[in-house]
């Protein structure tokens, strides 16, 4: 599913200087470009930003998804998603803009409901024109190795289960709610519940 996010999902500001914030904070890296009329370096804009984000297919139409996402609270399949970023605003508050189909899937009710997302580290090769190219890092002997596997994989298979069954994958959280009251429902015909059951039940205790 494609999403924008706000700058500062990428981005961090020191002294007025942008640094790409998804690399591990010993390696991150000025975000600069050379200005011939100054002669000398200088902070991107933030078009120039975007363009580079685009460029190196961190973001847009080339970029593969690479953000899980989960509504807390968290209630099966359709609280959970794959993100793939195509634009950036310039805005900051960790905004996101998701399509009206997000709404419906994960039954969000715009009361204290959360959006979380996680996505993958970046290490950053330096070309020989002197720019940066960011890359997943795929170490796993690596902290942000590890953590890029695992969303990685729950991405592949989010992915997997929206081209092979999107009638499950797209269907509405009240859906999902039935199904868990279907299965309720079967478990108390084949197991009919005692009367300690219907106590228990009634009382709040199961």
């Amino acid at each position: 599913m494609d999403c924008v996010l706000s700058i500062d999902y990428f981005v961090e500001y020191r002294n007025g200087i942008p640094y790409f914030k998804l690399t591990p904070g010993k390696h991150k890296v000025k975000l600069t470009v050379y200005d011939s009329t100054l002669g000398k370096e200088r902070p991107m804009s933030f078009e120039e930003i975007r363009q580079w984000l685009k460029k190196t297919n961190v973001i847009g139409k080339n970029a593969k998804a690479s953000i899980l996402s989960y509504r807390i609270p968290t209630q099966a399949l359709a609280s959970i998603n794959a993100l793939k970023c195509v634009d950036i605003i310039p805005v900051v508050r960790d905004t996101v803009i998701l399509p009206k189909l997000f709404t419906t899937i994960t039954g969000s009710d715009f009361d204290i409901d959360k959006l979380f997302i996680s996505t993958v580290w970046y290490r950053m090769d330096k070309q020989d024109d002197g720019s940066y190219m960011p890359q997943q890092i795929e170490d796993n002997d690596t902290e942000e190795g590890l953590s890029n596997t695992v969303v990685n994989d729950y991405i592949d298979v989010l992915c997997s289960a929206a081209k092979t069954h999107p009638e499950i994958f797209y269907r509405s959280i009240d859906q999902d709610t039935k199904l868990a009251d279907d299965v309720i429902a079967w478990i108390k015909e084949k197991y009919p519940p005692t009367e300690e059951d219907k106590l228990a039940d009634a009382s709040g205790i199961l």
